[in-house]
């Protein structure tokens, strides 16, 4: 049995969609990790 896919479109929009909400949490993330990191070096 085969494993039905979807179209090609469909995944592009889906991640056109989820690309900008990704990118904020990475930013976010990183935002996080480099102030955390400054706080350890001013103690």
């Amino acid at each position: 049995m085969a494993v039905p896919c979807a179209h090609a479109g469909h995944w592009l929009t889906a991640l056109a969609a989820a690309a900008p909400v990704v990118a904020v949490v990475v930013w976010i993330a990183i935002a996080t990790l480099r102030d955390r990191r400054r706080r350890r070096g001013a103690r």
